[in-house]
């Protein structure tokens, strides 16, 4: 998965329906990209948590971690937080209090059968968390080179398409979303 490091987060949105969440992002510097700008997709959405919005946010990194030690580490907040049905994942069907451990270790089961992994949002300057995702789609908006005439921004393909990442098929079906490796 790209980091996408040094981008500007512009926006975000989370569709609960869909469940789904998106990530607007920016290259604002005058720099050679070849992203100008672009939306990263999350699908199958089990969870996040997101904080330190500060309405312009630059992204260090998205990095893939490892589910089980991301469970360890919430497992006490999601076990006091489960009362109010935060997350869906935790403790999803009412039943008398259990171990923490037993409450882990089903919660890790259901995560990793339906292949979610947990992606950390980490911060240059601003918005920092963790989703629980499927699969993540890039959608460039606009590609971008520098232009040797007079230093100024030469924007290309400035439509929209998509990059899945992840396994799947061998195509290259841009409707095709795959899960996150």
């Amino acid at each position: 998965m790209r980091a996408w490091h040094d981008f500007h987060l512009t926006g975000y949105a989370v569709d609960g329906k869909r469940q789904e969440i998106v990530f607007d992002l920016e290259w604002p510097y005058d720099s050679a990209t070849d992203i100008a700008r672009a939306r990263l997709r999350f699908k199958g959405l089990e969870g996040y948590f997101l904080e330190h919005d500060l309405g312009s946010n630059i992204v260090y990194s998205f990095e893939e971690a490892p589910l089980l030690g991301f469970l360890q580490e919430w497992s006490e907040r999601f076990d006091v937080s489960s009362k109010w049905g935060w997350p869906k994942f935790w403790r999803p069907v009412p039943h008398p209090v259990r171990p923490l451990a037993a409450e882990l270790e089903e919660a890790h089961q259901r995560l990793s059968a339906k292949g979610v992994k947990c992606i950390e949002l980490l911060s240059s300057y601003g918005l920092s968390g963790w989703l629980l995702a499927v699969a993540v789609d890039h959608e460039v908006v606009c590609g971008r080179t520098n232009s040797l005439l007079r230093g100024r921004k030469s924007l290309l393909n400035c439509q929209v398409f998509w990059l899945s990442e992840g396994a799947g098929s061998s195509r290259h079906d841009p409707k095709e979303t795959k899960p996150i490796k």
